[in-house]
């Protein structure tokens, strides 16, 4: 990676929970795009993941966007509770889970094993956590790179019946970034 961010922690007794963050160019020393004010708990290692979780490209490219897509990251980091997301699993037509959870973007994750999920045949209780981690890792990656912050709509149907086993399990999903 040819690019950093730089971080200032602030000077002084007043300043140290609040720093600034920019980007720069390591093969050149030199710094581009906007600064952003963010709190004590930005990390920059895990500004790095998010923004290769999304796929975002080389922020020195003039096409990349990257401003808003650094403003989306920086708005999802950290422990404000900012998210909230609704799941829900059917099996056969019938609702059998439903959970809401306002969490940060860190923490935000669905528990897997609810009686009601547990109660499933062993084969609808396998299908329903596979399908319930892809759901919540295709939102985690929605969340960061669909600029639209208003909910959004996502599910996952699984049908088989060549497998000896009868699926028909789907997991809808719906989530809100809350503002401030």
């Amino acid at each position: 990676m040819s690019w950093e961010i730089w971080l200032d922690e602030g000077r002084g007794e007043s300043y140290r929970s609040y720093g600034n963050i920019g980007f720069f160019c390591n093969t050149a020393d030199v710094c581009f795009g906007p600064v952003f004010y963010v709190d004590s708990c930005f990390d920059k290692g895990e500004f790095y993941e998010m923004w290769e979780k999304a796929g975002f490209t080389d922020p020195r490219k003039k096409d990349s966007n990257f401003e808003s897509h650094a403003y989306r990251i920086v708005t999802l980091m950290g422990y404000d509770n900012n998210i909230q997301a609704t799941m829900r699993v059917f099996n056969h037509g019938k609702l059998v889970y439903e959970e809401t959870r306002k969490e940060c973007y860190a923490t935000l994750s669905f528990f897997l094993f609810h009686d009601k999920v547990k109660s499933q045949s062993e084969e609808d209780f396998d299908m329903i956590c596979a399908l319930m981690e892809d759901c919540e890792n295709d939102m985690k990656v929605r969340l960061l790179t669909d600029p639209d912050e208003k909910t959004t709509f996502m599910e996952c149907i699984y049908e088989s019946e060549p497998l000896g086993h009868d699926f028909n399990i789907r997991i809808e999903m719906e989530w809100e970034v809350l503002e401030d």
